[in-house]
């Protein structure tokens, strides 16, 4: 990351029954990432060059379009300079005005008003500048025919410029009804609007899964650009133009959503060791694009949940506490990432709307002292989300394109299109939810006359989850545990800390996530890898902090 800037402000002003606060943030930075890629036929860039066989007879195809030698000679790859590049360069600023009651009335209220804007640029490419057909690639459609010439060599690009602008008013209030009830009401108004447009080309060398390879060609085997616009404008899109100059497709974006949402909550504290509370919220996450590479039906609709929830928290003998609470979600148009393979044949991840995501569960938090110094905590969590509907819609697993893995379910999905069969996620648990957690700590501190001595340590489980709703082996992290430990010195007047901390102590093996990679072509037998995202090994550090006053 480079030239990251940061602004932030508070502003208060008191007035005898209401304070006012303005609140405003702003950032701008720019991420890049560059690094040596591997090329389309899985030889790392590391590599010079190498050849590929040529047919031993000439293709008739080749024969009519060249009529050389070079339809059976071999072909002469160059990846050594392939290079990945991602680039992301974003600035956003928010303007906060919040007005807060503040009397000793029953009645207790804050109101605000809020306004968000954000500029986002994503160009991403993969280049290969030392192929000369890349350079002067020819028409996929027509066939052979002129295109823009490509004089970066960059075989894969994609690029997105979005502005969005978010407004929003809300307001709440908390009614003390009687010493042990209070009744608590809010509502907000979202206004949510994106505008900018998406850039994309992609390059073909050696397409032999199109037959279009070495196979075919031989020596002369020509870089194709497979740059289309969609004959379709899509829900939030304009018209798709190619540039004559660039061969850059380029499409407009433009969406705007909104909602209101608001909450209710009851609590009742018979004492104060004691609080029960009953809560429904209804919450919204704006839509937004799957941008970059002219995808159908890019635009994603706002998620929306009807929230229920119940708890209820005890203190005894001020050694103890113990906190419960249920919980009950229902998910509408639930934005979830899936896989998504092109028609250059690059997977990649894409966000969907599920009708119908249902989630319940509980948490059980307790605290107990049982001496001045020693705190021990024991966390529990049940977790259950799954997919409740699809509205009969069938999707596609990338890893599995066929649906012949165990596991697959086919039921009400339509017969296979282009030898791709779409599966049924209905009753598959979502993304990243694990059913079970659990997390154990103890805390003691030594007080001398020079500061306090914090020792900490802690055993975190968590269960085996998915990475996808494709609930299959090849999608599954499974469980594991760590434990990490904490050293803490902090000086008598709170003036610096000094922290030691040990993560993963018994070098145990944890997955963040988990999916299936083909590395045959579908079919029965196909084999799936699974690819890994680790959580970090044995680690130790030491951490500084200094408050200056």
């Amino acid at each position: 990351m480079s030239k990251n800037a940061i602004v932030a402000t508070n502003l208060v002003y008191h007035f005898p029954t209401f304070d006012v606060r303005y609140q405003f943030g702003y950032q701008n930075f720019s991420y890049n990432l560059a690094a040596p890629w591997l090329d389309f036929e899985g030889i790392s860039s590391a590599v010079e060059s190498y050849v590929l066989q040529g047919p031993t007879t000439a293709t008739g195809l080749c024969t009519a379009i060249f009529n050389n030698a070079g339809c059976t000679q071999n072909l002469t790859v160059n990846p050594a300079k392939t290079q990945f590049t991602f680039d992301e360069w974003e600035n956003f600023d928010s303007h906060e005005l919040t007005f807060t009651s503040t009397t000793t009335s029953k009645l207790q209220w804050v109101a605000g008003l809020y306004y968000y804007h954000e500029y986002y640029e994503q160009p991403v490419n993969v280049d290969d500048p030392s192929q000369a057909q890349v350079k002067n690639p020819v028409g996929l459609a027509p066939f052979f025919g002129a295109v823009a010439p490509n004089p970066t060599g960059s075989v894969y690009n994609e690029d997105t410029h979005l502005h969005e602008d978010s407004v929003a008013a809300y307001a709440q209030a908390d009614w003390q009804v009687a010493p042990t009830v209070k009744l608590t009401g809010g509502i907000r108004y979202s206004n949510d609007f994106k505008v900018g447009y998406e850039s994309f080309r992609v390059i073909l060398f050696d397409a032999s899964g199109f037959g279009l390879g070495v196979g075919t060609f031989g020596a002369n085997t020509p870089a194709f650009d497979a740059t289309a616009c969609p004959t379709v404008q899509y829900q939030g899109t304009g018209p798709c133009t190619i540039n004559a100059a660039t061969g850059v497709a380029n499409r407009p974006l433009e969406a705007r959503w909104e909602a209101v949402t608001g909450t209710f909550n009851l609590a009742w504290t018979p004492d104060s060791d004691t609080l029960a509370y009953a809560k429904y919220s209804r919450g919204y996450k704006e839509g937004g694009f799957n941008s970059g590479t002219l995808a159908a039906f890019p635009e994603t609709q706002p998620e929306t949940v009807d929230a229920f929830e119940v708890g209820f928290k005890k203190t005894i003998q001020r050694t103890f506490q113990a906190n419960i609470s249920a919980f009950y979600y229902l998910y509408s148009n639930d934005q979830q990432p899936l896989g998504v393979e092109g028609s250059s044949g690059v997977v990649s991840s894409q966000v969907f709307n599920i009708p119908k995501v249902h989630t319940y569960g509980v948490e059980l938090e307790s605290l107990w002292q049982p001496v001045k110094d020693l705190t021990l905590s024991l966390n529990y969590a049940y977790l259950n989300a799954t997919v409740a509907s699809t509205n009969g819609k069938c999707l596609e697993d990338t890893a599995d394109p066929l649906a012949l893995a165990p596991g697959a379910n086919i039921s009400g999905c339509p017969a296979p299109v282009g030898g791709i069969q779409l599966q049924n996620i209905t009753g598959q648990s979502i993304a990243e939810t694990p059913n079970n957690k659990v997390s154990f700590n103890a805390l003691y501190r030594i007080n001398f006359q020079p500061g306090t001595l914090a020792l900490s340590g802690s055993v975190v489980w968590r269960d085996k989850e998915y990475s996808s709703p494709f609930n299959r082996y090849y999608n599954e992290a499974p469980s594991y545990s760590q434990i990490n430990a904490r050293i803490t010195w902090t000086d008598v007047n709170n003036r610096w800390t000094l922290v030691a901390y040990g993560d993963n102590l018994a070098q145990t093996t944890g997955y963040d996530n988990a999916y299936g990679v083909p590395v045959t072509n579908p079919g029965p037998g196909q084999v799936i890898d699974k690819l890994v995202s680790l959580t970090a090994p044995r680690t130790f550090g030491v951490e500084f902090q200094y408050r200056f006053r």
